[in-house]
């Protein structure tokens, strides 16, 4: 759902535990590793977003 309202986003974030899997998804990069928007998944489900 996230992808089909924002779009791709420039990078994807993956951290892979025993129980779960974290995902960052990032918009708008401005240089480096900067990003102007990251929305936060935690197994497919937003639990937050920033920017």
């Amino acid at each position: 759902m996230v992808v089909a309202t924002l779009g791709r986003p420039g990078e994807i974030d993956e951290h892979v535990m025993k129980t779960k899997r974290k995902h960052t998804y990032k918009y708008g990069w401005i240089s480096g590793d900067r990003y102007r928007f990251r929305v936060f998944l935690e197994d497919e489900i937003c639990v937050g977003w920033e920017g």
